[in-house]
């Protein structure tokens, strides 16, 4: 089927989905490390996945987005670390709670308003 783009129009929304993802993860291991900050040896972590997604669309001809990147959830080596051997640091994790919270809002405007998008070029609108 020539002409036809292979990835449909599913995938118009495959990189707002992506990234949705990655700051839901982000927001359940925020969660994950308040919910632990008391607890004695609990490293806090951390989701990494801007440096590998700006890799590899330097790899990709153009600047292009990649098809996918792998968020990873790791211990934050550079957190320090406290008496009772935790790194949870609660007014940290705080600001980094909301800051993902906007992001996650722009991100799901973006979406809804390219679902609008494509709704009016198929109506016709």
């Amino acid at each position: 089927m020539s002409g036809i783009d292979p990835k449909g129009v599913g995938g118009e929304l495959a990189l707002q989905g992506q990234l949705l993802d990655v700051a839901a993860l982000r927001h359940r291991t925020i969660a994950a490390n308040l919910a632990n900050q008391a607890t004695p040896g609990w490293q806090r972590l951390e989701v990494r996945f801007e440096e590998a997604f700006r890799a590899a669309t330097d790899e990709q001809a153009g600047g292009a987005p990649p098809a996918s990147v792998e968020a990873r959830v790791q211990v934050d080596q550079e957190a320090p670390t406290r008496l009772d051997g935790g790194s949870v640091d609660a007014e940290r994790e705080l600001v980094d709670l909301s800051r993902n919270s906007l992001v996650y809002q722009t991100l799901t405007r973006a979406a809804a308003a390219k679902v609008a998008s494509l709704r009016a070029a198929i109506g016709g609108r």
